[in-house]
């Protein structure tokens, strides 16, 4: 799925111009050279990139459009660095990680391991600084 975001209008038979293809992640593609036209009850578009299009007398030529670029991250909680197209965190400005997938945040619920069965539980299972939870003792 293509929409045209530059182009004035959606694209209908006998458009032309510049404009950029929007996936539908929402990343926007390098802009390219456009035309539309209907052939046979379907819209046929044309996208060319850097040269000019037949079509088009002279265009100068434009910087390299660049394409998005992952952002690199480290875990804070198994310590796995990753890059990551995906969108940070608003609290802590990190992407979930690929191996544990979590965030930088803390839990909300603070653990404990138990030391007699070794099993990590919430503080609610344990009573005060008791380091046996309550199914142990």
């Amino acid at each position: 799925m293509f929409r045209f975001s530059v182009l004035p209008r959606p694209a209908a038979a006998g458009t032309e111009g510049r404009g950029r293809l929007s996936y539908r992640d929402g990343i926007l593609g390098e802009e390219l050279y456009l035309q539309t036209a209907e052939m046979g009850g379907y819209l046929l578009t044309i996208a060319v990139t850097d040269l000019a299009p037949p079509w088009a007398s002279f265009s100068a030529l434009r910087p390299a459009d660049r394409a998005p670029e992952p952002t690199d991250y480290t875990c804070a909680h198994c310590g796995e660095h990753f890059a990551s197209y995906a969108p940070a965190c608003t609290r802590c400005e990190s992407a979930p990680c690929p191996d544990c997938r979590r965030c930088g945040c803390d839990r909300k619920v603070s653990e404990r391991q138990c030391t007699a069965c070794f099993v990590v539980h919430p503080l609610t299972m344990f009573d005060g600084a008791n380091a046996r939870c309550r199914d142990c003792d």
